[in-house]
């Protein structure tokens, strides 16, 4: 019996050796093999997420009708899903729609006074070209040098056309394979919200059905507190754009600029990205100030670093950092990790998933401390002056020596 132990425990280094040499062998395979499972799995975190954010409101209105209405659990949970769904379309649709017009009618208005600049150019540069000696004999080798490239010309041309239409055929296949993606991912998404105490009967099941009864436990932990961080995390997020958003307005009505509540409710949605996602809003609204004045575009993108330094020093971690738990200088830590790790997404999701961390290390830190009886508070940080008494009694005495009145 002890020789088949062994024999297991050996057979069992020599996988994980094995593993670990293919591995290192073929670690490009790594990355490859992650973005496959991604994609393969993409409508289903898609609609995990999408659940995710309409179960927040949906939790709220589902009390509010169970408790004051005394509406039927299972009508109360149909309601509530089609109140929250709505209300969260109704939100991203009022700001689409009240953003993009308004941007497209700038976009308009900064075409339009492309030509006036490109022919004030233009003309300087024809007045600059013309004080140069020799300018005509220069154009005219131009001329024949690009008649000579005239064939290359076409043939580039032509090239080009064709990868045109590869490349419209390609961005075709791509758009439909989105719009089927989202349509699972929101099928998918209705489907865990109506069936919530289910899925969470059937996760139980198999955790207690598969791991020891202290394992389940640990892991059915694990997740509420996961739960709660992304919750309390989505929270913060909307109350962090609402204060943009507010802050935003209160400028514009301040220095006057144009397109106020557009720049509000521009800044207050792109700062739902953390840290970040203030300041690609700021850089639209800037644009869209642009087309009617450049000098309120300059003030109003001073303005905006401003009000960002504060928010990203002051406002954010206190905000989004109480609200998951996790200290001011962990959040910033965890959105530029984020952020080069996996870009948006990660900025978005590693707040959360640093709080996470952060609980359950400070759980087993704490722990361990208790293990060991150890009050933290009341440790000597005399280190040195136990492990080395002898540099200590020479630091006692300059010490002396520089206050002789304490020596008295």
């Amino acid at each position: 019996m002890k020789n088949n132990s062994q024999l297991k425990f050996i057979m069992l280094i020599l996988l994980e050796i094995a593993v670990l040499i293919f591995l290192l062998t073929n670690i490009s395979i790594i990355p490859q093999t992650l973005r496959f499972i991604i994609n393969l799995f993409f409508p289903f975190l898609l609609g995990g997420a999408i659940a995710f954010v309409i179960n927040v409101p949906m939790k709220k209105i589902e009390l509010f009708l169970i408790n004051k209405l005394k509406v039927k659990q299972s009508i109360a949970r149909v309601l509530a899903l089609l109140l929250a769904t709505m209300f969260v379309i109704g939100v991203v649709g009022f700001v689409l729609f009240l953003i993009v017009p308004s941007f497209v009618n700038a976009l308009v208005d900064v075409a339009k006074q492309i030509p006036i600049l490109v022919q004030d150019l233009g003309d300087s540069l024809i007045r600059w070209f013309d004080d140069i000696p020799g300018i005509e004999d220069a154009v005219g080798n131009i001329e024949k040098t690009m008649s000579n490239y005239q064939e290359v010309l076409v043939e580039f041309a032509t090239t080009s056309i064709s990868r045109f239409v590869n490349q419209f055929f390609n961005v075709l296949t791509s758009t439909i394979s989105v719009l089927f993606n989202v349509i699972v991912a929101i099928f998918f998404s209705l489907y865990l919200l109506l069936s919530k105490e289910t899925l969470k009967r059937q996760c139980k099941k198999i955790l207690f059905a598969f791991l020891s009864e202290k394992r389940a436990n640990w892991a059915l932990d694990l997740g509420t507190l996961t739960h709660h961080s992304f919750s309390n995390f989505v929270t913060g997020q909307l109350t962090e754009g609402f204060i943009n958003g507010m802050l935003t307005y209160i400028g514009t009505l301040i220095f006057g600029f144009p397109y106020g509540i557009v720049l509000s409710v521009l800044v207050g949605f792109c700062a739902l990205i953390p840290y970040f996602g203030a300041f690609i809003g700021s850089a639209i609204g800037a644009i869209l100030i642009a087309s009617q004045s450049m000098s309120q575009a300059l003030i109003f993108v001073v303005f905006q670093i401003i009000v960002q330094q504060v928010d990203g020093n002051i406002i954010y971690p206190r905000v989004v950092g109480n609200s998951i738990g996790l200290p001011a200088i962990w959040v910033m830590v965890a959105v530029t990790i984020g952020a080069n790790l996996w870009g948006l997404v990660g900025m978005v999701l590693m707040v959360p998933l640093a709080s996470v961390l952060y609980t359950l290390f400070s759980m087993y830190t704490n722990r361990r401390l208790d293990d060991k009886e150890i009050n933290i508070d009341s440790v000597d940080s005399n280190v040195i002056g136990k492990l080395f008494p002898r540099e200590k009694a020479i630091t006692d005495e300059s010490h002396t020596q520089n206050n002789p009145e304490e020596s008295k």
